[in-house]
């Protein structure tokens, strides 16, 4: 009894935890010395505590290695943590005696976190090396040679890289910390937290080993050097003393130094500072021969005499000298001789800010861009002036028409970064205020591609395929199109537009209502010529297979003004607008993903046809060269029923909005899933319309998640059945492309559609039916023209969630399989 007594006085491992985080804090922002009694108090508390947290973690066998990172439970995260604190106090111990140990004692621990992250997938780095490969580094390898340039210059990047990162890491950290610690966070941004804290601490640690292994050489190599020093004697053979007359020159020695009595010409001070410039002193090495010393004597002389004939010319040269650097300030050179491409070379992490200017300076483009490619940047922005590429050093400046024009663009850009050829491109403004590239070499390119534009924008060029007299554009044509989908049986979004018409320009503005009936848009784009292009290759065109018809008209307007970012009407220039009217906020991902697409080239060349393709999973236009909706397509499902909930249970009631590939229950949180969906675009339809709806008596909360699939269990590993495959599944509503299914998606209500029913089930057959399964039946009706189709109303909404999951497929005899969906009809 009284062992168990004493078991319950025990501190728990999430105190251990907190309280041995809390010292390593107050020890880290602690004013008093390191040495001081009240700082080594805590870090010996501190390095007890963590002690007995390291044998908790072992007995609990918490880690395994059969497991993934993702299986790990969130709030389990922050113990693997736990070594890396036993290092950081153990580099606070203080005692002179045992440093070395210290020393080693904590390359350890750091060593045995990093390991721990490394196979658990983290983050991307590269292991120290082990004791074992340390162990040359002694004192008798110290003649070894030095590490070469390139492995220095790599490491110094290498440092520079763990830097930023650390600088991003603590900036989001601030951003999580407060929701985490309150408790208000949800699991997916507590993950996140303690995520971005195993980073964090990664960078800490390969920085300490670093410097452990620097300090223990040096250590070392002071021992041997303690133990040289005491068996070599640490007096030098010096040549024998003789007596010599204090002379200035070697014409003074000859007169006054010639025999004895001589008389002395200098000062012993003045004798002093003379040999001291030559090194000739006792305490600074004795010249090795008397004749190398007159040979030093005589060059002094020499010098003074020629600094006599030259006195006149030498003020001269002075005076000259400090009336230039009175008219050229420190620096003046490198601002006056910055030729265009030097930009970068004062670039700088802290560098200010720029004033606008119509000359934007682009870094980071590969090398294999075009000219073409990279005005396609600023074309939709206004007309493009000049271009200077510099390859070589991977930069280019673009100079705009207008200053206007050169805002407009880089406010684009500004949130989330333009892109050529898969790789990123910084745009910022330069400190030039024009491009002068008439006496430049390799300009021929440039301007070729600057001419082409120029005749495109002039309306000289038809697009191919076009009749002839629409292949120009009219004077004053508008910027504007007014757009009104015709035949609308499914719901189309404003990010739906903004997917479509981004392939032509880029869009700038969107404001969507109903008039007449009839769901109509209004688009801007940044130059009437994008706007041409779209509405002669997308007038007429369907959205969706035999429904969502295109009719694209120009409107009378010139601008749009957008007042609030929301679901009916947005601005991709100014993302700072406020929602308006209760309307849901734009999402930082979905801003990132709608709103700041960069076209991969403008012109005629880059336009084609629109076609359907009949592999087109969701029945949408296929639009050459675009892909489909940025963004990702698995699910993070939490805030589940973990007793009722089955993989199989997600796989039916997330495919009502379209194929679901792959669904995971976390298997030490099973209150927690990841759902893979066929693509990005029914992964944000899924989200939408069932984040929010209750199951099982909780509230379902779905959102995207970091992975981009869902990995399955490798052999042999412990899975419990809680990930299933079902990639080839006959029950996806959405593999056949034109099916009706396209058309019949609803979110969640309490009417339930039905079909598939054979001719002998009747109507009492079906209610029985859905009460068996815990439903209350409120209304039911066959369809008059087709008995094998049904409304059925229950209860409420979770009702019917809960009746599609556990009936959809249900067997109703007869070789006649249910089919149940969400329905917007009421009884």
């Amino acid at each position: 009894m009284a062992a168990a007594e004493d078991e319950l006085l025990l501190p728990r491992l999430p105190e251990l935890f907190e309280t041995s985080k809390q010292l390593l804090d107050e020890v880290e922002i602690a004013a008093e010395p390191t040495s001081s009694q009240i700082i080594q108090d805590k870090v010996f508390k501190g390095l007890d505590l963590l002690k007995k947290a390291a044998e908790m973690l072992s007995q609990l066998d918490l880690f395994s290695q059969n497991e993934d990172l993702e299986e790990i439970a969130s709030t389990d995260l922050k113990y693997l943590m736990v070594p890396a604190f036993q290092g950081a106090f153990t580099m606070k111990q203080v005692s002179p005696s045992k440093r070395l140990d210290h020393l080693q004692w904590a390359r350890e621990h750091f060593l045995n976190f990093l390991t721990q992250c490394q196979y658990y997938h983290v983050a991307k780095f590269e292991l120290p090396k082990t004791k074992t490969n340390l162990a040359g580094n002694n004192t008798a390898n110290s003649s070894m040679a030095y590490p070469s340039i390139i492995a220095m210059a790599s490491q110094r990047q290498a440092k520079k890289e763990r830097y930023k990162q650390k600088k991003e890491v603590e900036h989001r950290l601030s951003a999580l910390k407060s929701a985490v610690e309150s408790g208000q966070a949800d699991d997916e941004h507590v993950r996140e937290y303690y995520l971005l804290h195993l980073r964090r601490w990664i960078g800490i640690s390969l920085e300490e080993i670093e410097s452990i292994d620097q300090e223990i050489k040096i250590l070392r190599e002071k021992d041997s050097t303690h133990e040289a020093s005491t068996s070599q004697s640490s007096h030098q053979d010096r040549p024998p003393m003789k007596p010599f007359v204090l002379t200035q020159n070697m014409a003074q020695a000859k007169v006054f130094g010639a025999g004895y009595p001589s008389l002395a010409s200098m000062t012993v001070n003045d004798w002093y500072e003379q040999h001291r410039k030559f090194g000739a002193l006792p305490d600074q090495g004795i010249a090795t021969t008397m004749s190398e010393f007159k040979r030093a004597a005589q060059q002094q002389e020499d010098q003074e005499h020629e600094e006599e004939e030259d006195d006149e010319q030498a003020v001269c040269r002075a005076r000259e000298w400090d009336d230039w650097k009175d008219t050229h300030p420190r620096g003046y050179g490198n601002r006056q001789n910055m030729a265009n491409g030097n930009d970068n070379k004062k670039f700088k992490g802290d560098r200010p800010l720029c004033s606008p200017s119509r000359v934007l300076h682009l870094r980071k483009i590969p090398s294999d861009v075009t000219e073409a490619e990279v005005i396609s940047l600023g074309l939709p922005f206004g007309k493009v002036t000049n271009l200077l590429m510099l390859k070589g050093k991977s930069q280019a400046f673009l100079e705009m028409a207008s200053e206007e024009a050169a805002v407009t663009m880089v406010n684009y850009y500004t949130p989330v970064t333009p892109h050529l050829r898969s790789q990123p491109v910084f745009i910022q403004y330069s400190n030039h205020r024009e491009l002068k590239t008439d006496n430049l070499p390799n300009q021929a390119r440039a301007q070729a591609a600057l001419q082409a534009v120029s005749t495109v924008q002039s309306g000289s060029l038809a697009l191919p395929g076009a009749p002839t007299n629409e292949g120009t554009i009219l004077p004053g044509q508008s910027p504007v199109l007014r757009i009104i989908i015709e035949n609308l049986f499914y719901p189309v979004t404003l990010e739906v537009l903004h997917q479509i018409f981004s392939k032509f320009g880029t869009v700038l503005k969107i404001i969507t209502f109903t008039k007449n009936n009839q769901f109509q848009a209004l688009l801007q784009y940044a130059d009437p010529l994008n706007a041409h292009y779209a509405k002669m290759a997308l007038d007429g065109q369907n959205i969706y297979n035999a429904c969502c018809t295109l009719r694209i008209d120009f409107s009378k307007l010139t601008s749009l003004n957008v007042k609030y970012n929301n679901d009916k009407s947005r601005d991709f220039t100014r993302l700072d607008l406020p929602t308006g009217d209760g309307q849901p906020s734009l999402e930082p991902p979905m801003a990132a993903a709608f709103g700041l697409s960069v076209p991969a080239g403008l012109g005629p060349g880059a336009l084609g046809p629109l076609a359907i393709t009949s592999s087109a999973v969701t029945g949408r236009m296929a639009i050459p060269g675009a892909g489909g909706m940025p963004g990702n397509s698995v699910l993070l499902v939490t805030n589940l029923n973990p007793d009722l909930i089955t993989p199989h249970g997600l796989f039916i009631l997330f495919g009502v909005y379209g194929d679901v590939h792959r669904v995971k229950i976390m298997f030490n949180k099973k209150e927690n899933a990841l759902v893979q969906m066929a693509d990005a675009n029914q992964a944000q339809l899924a989200m939408n319309h069932l984040s929010g709806q209750r199951l099982y008596g909780k509230v379902l909360r779905a959102t995207l998640s970091k992975h981009q699939a869902v990995q399955l269990p490798r052999e042999g590993q412990e899975d419990q059945g809680l990930t299933k495959d079902f990639s080839n599944s006959p029950l996806h509503r959405f593999k056949k492309p034109g099916s009706k299914n396209f058309q019949n998606i609803f979110p969640p209500s309490a009417t339930l559609h039905l079909s598939n029913i054979p001719p002998s089930v009747t109507v009492d057959d079906l209610k029985n039916l859905f009460t068996e399964a815990g439903c209350s039946v409120k209304a039911f009706k066959f369809f008059q023209k087709d008995r094998k189709m049904a409304l059925i109303q229950l209860g409420s909404v979770e009702e019917a969630i809960q009746a599609l999951i556990e009936l959809h497929n249900h067997d109703l005899g007869e070789n006649h399989h249910l089919r149940v969906s969400f329905s917007k009809s009421t009884i």
